[in-house]
């Protein structure tokens, strides 16, 4: 009896193996996902230059004929260098706003 049982759990798994299975059927989905991507950052020769400093370009600082300090053009020289110096922090902050936001 128990060989009869092994023989007929042996023929019912050869008959799974070949029966014929349905054919499976490939479906494609596409899914449109949003993700942030940073924006490209700028090439070399959009980065501003870092201006020069002010004893580069003016060693000494202009005096009066009697010797002191002539307040009044060194007071020019460095007005004129701290607005330059906002103008390079402006046009470097643009270009990291740019650089840094998601599309």
């Amino acid at each position: 009896m128990t060989r009869h049982l092994i023989l007929a759990g042996a023929l019912l798994c050869c008959a799974g193996c070949f029966a014929q299975h349905p054919e499976l059927q490939t479906r494609v989905q596409t899914v449109e996902v949003r993700t942030p991507v940073r924006a490209p950052c700028p090439d070399i020769a959009d980065v501003p230059a870092l201006p020069r400093r002010v004893a580069a370009e003016h060693p000494t600082m202009p005096r009066l004929p009697d010797g002191s300090e002539d307040w009044h053009a060194i007071s020019r020289i460095l007005g004129a260098k701290v607005l330059e110096l906002f103008g390079y922090a402006d046009r470097a902050d643009a270009l990291l706003q740019n650089c840094s936001r998601p599309d």
